[in-house]
């Protein structure tokens, strides 16, 4: 499914934690896509659903989405992740174009935080559930279906 394009506008502020919580409400409310740095902190501290409300079955569709891109994140950051990308992914003509694409590629979803349905079952098996599950499936919330696109 595709999602629409963003435009960043990069500014400073400095905000109050009042301002930083009704912030971090409406992004939940409305499902808009992380990529600021007052994004993560906002995720991390306020929207980021607990062990306990995991459990509940509560989570949002956007909170699943984002608690997948987190988990893929952070993996592919670890030494060797983005050569097992690219070597599962065609992405290009050759190995350094495919490289450079799946690069490119990465680079984004560390922006948006958004990974597409079309990537997802493709990263579960780039990245060998054997050695690496998302949290989604450790702790069972999402069935195989989600990963497929719709």
């Amino acid at each position: 499914m595709a999602r629409p394009s963003r435009s960043w506008v990069r500014k400073t502020y400095t905000i109050s934690p009042e301002v930083e919580k009704a912030i971090a409400i409406r992004a939940a409310e409305q499902g808009i896509p992380p990529g600021t740095v007052v994004d993560i902190i906002v995720w991390n501290a306020l929207v980021k659903p607990d062990v306990a409300q995991l459990k509940r079955g509560e989570s949002s569709d956007e909170q699943l989405e984002r608690i997948f891109a987190e988990d893929v994140l952070t993996h592919i950051g670890l030494k060797g992740g983005i050569d097992a990308l690219a070597d599962s992914m065609n992405l290009g003509d050759d190995e350094r174009t495919n490289r450079r694409m799946v690069q490119a590629l990465v680079s984004r979803w560390r922006t948006t935080r958004l990974i597409d349905k079309d990537h997802q079952e493709a990263l579960l098996a780039a990245l060998d559930g054997k050695s690496w599950l998302s949290t989604l499936q450790v702790n069972d919330l999402v069935d195989g279906k989600w990963f497929l696109p719709e």
